[in-house]
């Protein structure tokens, strides 16, 4: 099943033009996600692994199919619909 999952930061100020929009796309494509916060919702392993926030990630069940890090919102958008199968219906949290 594939899904996406948002790491951003509550200090971080593109995160917070880029998350609203992030949810909207999602339900407008009809995939689940998850938002974590870098600070409160991962590990120190886990913060290694991320370079930039916005971190964007599309997995199939649990495997990484690709990662994307921008803050410009038309092209988070134009990204996730060359990655993401366009459905009809909400998205739901996984």
């Amino acid at each position: 099943m594939i899904h996406l999952i948002y790491i951003g930061a509550a200090w971080c100020g593109p995160c917070r033009v880029v998350k609203p929009r992030i949810e909207e796309l999602c339900k407008k494509f009809g995939i689940s996600y998850k938002l974590r916060d870098y600070d409160a919702d991962l590990g120190d392993d886990e913060k290694e692994a991320i370079t930039k926030v916005p971190t964007i990630r599309i997995c199939d069940d649990e495997l990484l199919v690709a990662e994307y890090t921008s803050n410009q919102v038309a092209q988070t958008e134009a990204w996730l619909q060359a990655h993401v199968a366009i459905s009809v219906g909400g998205a739901e949290d996984f």
